[in-house]
This record gives structure tokens, sequence and C-alpha cells, in this order.
């Protein structure tokens, strides 16, 4: 039976108070721009559950994390475990042929996975390995920080793996990450980050007391600050060194990603990462074009994340022709690969 120490117990019954007051202010507050989009509304709906979840159960919350990233533990056990294997032997064998330790990444314990080359890996942490690669090879990691004052910012963090794996690269460089999501997913990434980081080290907005956020996000010992989507003012005014966000601006309606870009575009001094689809409308019919909204604030480029494959030629051809034809009926595209996109402010 999975057992919690008392200081964890407390601070995991905390966050969920915090969440659940945050749903209610944000009910409060109201608006298209904070509300969760359709595509995001279903998803809310059955991760509703998570607050009545007894806390010993967070112990295992990446078993409840297959909703944020498709990535889910029964890959990892007989008798599927055999062919992930192979492939994750062969993706993590290049990727880390002659990393420095430093950026080589590995789940922490009590999550999900296999055991390769002395690291616990799996699906989620195969992409994670390969932004890093990209955001160092790129010289993105270096404009991060010294002297412990760099400021991430992270726009959809999910159940905060990303966030745990950038944070343990950065080291020192790092003073403040943060987390702006949904409620409804913000207590993932704290329970998350509060098992695996420690207890002091995450601090999640409460509603009734906005001026500690204000005093953490200055110069508060939490190194991971998580707010909730309907107060991403509090990050306006504060330099940031890295904004990314991961496959969820795609998710999102054009208002809200162009709120977003907005605040970031004000506050960067470094790097907007975005790994995303830039046309989603096969999934999301609230947004259309993720470049046009980039192109309002920001000048951008592509970069190559290691491993990627180029689709079959019949793939596509497929899509070519798919495009060729809404582009003669006057019609937007609806569906594209994702494309890593390294942004700076105009």
């Amino acid at each position: 039976m999975l057992k919690l120490d008392q200081r964890t117990d407390d601070a995991l019954t905390e966050a969920k108070r915090r969440i659940l007051a945050n749903l209610v202010d944000r009910a409060g507050a109201g608006g298209e721009e904070t509300d969760p989009s359709v595509y995001w509304s279903g998803y809310c709906e059955r991760l509703q559950y998570l607050t009545g979840l007894d806390n010993e159960h967070f112990l295992r919350v990446r078993d409840h994390t297959w909703q944020i990233t498709g990535d889910v533990y029964n890959r990892y056990l007989p008798p599927l475990e055999a062919g992930y294997r192979s492939r994750l032997e062969d993706a993590f064998g290049k990727l880390w042929d002659g990393l420095p330790d430093r950026y080589r990444l590995s789940e922490p314990e009590r999550t999900f996975g296999l055991e390769i080359g002395g690291s616990v890996v799996n699906t989620d942490l195969l992409r994670f390995q390969r932004l890093v690669i990209a955001l160092r090879d790129e010289g993105i990691l270096d404009q991060v920080g010294g002297a412990g004052s760099g400021t991430v910012v992270e726009i959809g963090g999910g159940y905060g793996g990303f966030a745990h794996q950038l944070a343990a690269c950065l080291g020192e460089d790092l003073d403040r990450y943060v987390i702006v999501d949904l409620p409804e997913v913000l207590l993932l990434a704290a329970a998350y980050l509060i098992i695996h980081d420690g207890v002091e080290s995450v601090h999640v907005h409460d509603p009734a007391d906005p001026a500690e956020t204000i005093r953490q996000l200055a110069d508060g010992p939490a190194t991971f600050v998580l707010v909730p989507n309907h107060r991403a003012d509090l990050i306006d005014g504060r330099s940031i060194d890295l904004a990314v966000n991961i496959a969820s601006f795609q998710e999102m309606t054009s208002e809200q990603v162009a709120g977003y870009l907005s605040t970031i575009a004000r506050n960067l001094t470094g790097t907007l990462v975005s790994f995303n689809r830039p046309f989603n409308m096969e999934a999301n019919v609230e947004q259309e074009n993720l470049r046009a909204l980039l192109d309002r604030h920001f000048a951008w480029r592509t970069a190559v994340l290691p491993l990627t494959e180029s689709p079959p030629f019949r793939a596509r051809a497929n899509r070519a022709a798919r495009s060729m034809v809404r582009r003669s009926l006057g019609r937007p595209t609806r569906f594209s690969e994702y494309e890593l996109i390294l942004a700076e402010a105009r």
C-alpha cells in the first residue's frame, strides 16, 4: 500500500483546496477568453474526479495523465512491453550518444516506463528528450538565467513532466518556472511536482491571497509557481527568459492564443518555443492558423527536432492534394504536422 508522509499529504490537500477555489474564481470571472475551449471542455468535465481522489493515489499520478498525453501504463507491462522496449531502446540510444549527462532525461520514481541504460523512460519522455536536445543545439537553454535569475513560463504545462525535466537540466540557472494552465489540469501538475520536487518547491495560486503569488513570482522560495489560466495577468511585467508551449496552443481558441502571445511578447527577453500543429481544424474548429497569430507579435523560424521522420510519400501526397482542393474552394487548411517554432518578440 502506498503511503504519504504528513507534509506531502497536507500539501496535496491544500493544493486540491486551491484548485477548487480557482474553479469558483474562474466561474465568477466568466468570459470566452478564460473558459475552456470546446476542445478542452469535455476533458475538463472528465478530470473533475481528481479532486475527490484520496491523496495516496497521487503517488501514482502518472496513471491518470493519459488524458493529457495519451501515454498509458499498460504499454510498459506484458504483452505490449516488448514492442515498446525495442522502439525506445533504438530512439534513446541514438539521442543519448555523446549527450552530456546534464541533458540525459529519466523519469522519477513512482511513475511508469521501462528501464533502459540505467534510466526509466517512456513515450512522453522521448518527446521531452527530443525537445531538450533541440533547444540545447539551438542555444536556447543558454539564454536562461545565470546566477539564479532565469525565468521560464510554460503555457499549458500538462501534468508538469516537462517542467520537472527542464528544471533539472537548467539547474542553478533557473530561478522560477511558471506554469499557466486550466485549474483542472493544474492539479495534476501540482501533485506531480510536489511529490517529485518537494513540498517547498511548489506554489499553487490561492485566489484568496493573490499577493502571495506575486511575492512568489518576485522572490519567493518556490521554484514552480502554478497560475490558473484566468489569472495569466499575474505574469505581466515580469521578465521571461524562455516561454514554452507544447501541443496546447493548437487546442485553444484564436482569442485565447492571441491573449497569451500578447502577454508573452510584452515580457519576453529570450525565445518563445512552440511545438504545435499550425493548422488543427480537424480537431479544433475555434482556431484556424497559429502561424498568423504568431506573426502579430513575433519574428519566427522553424527548427528541426531530432529523429523527425517525414511521413510516407503517399500520405504527404494525399494531404497536399486535399489542401490544394480546399484552397481552390476558398476553405482553410484543416491539418498539418507538428512543427518546432522558435520565435522572438518584434
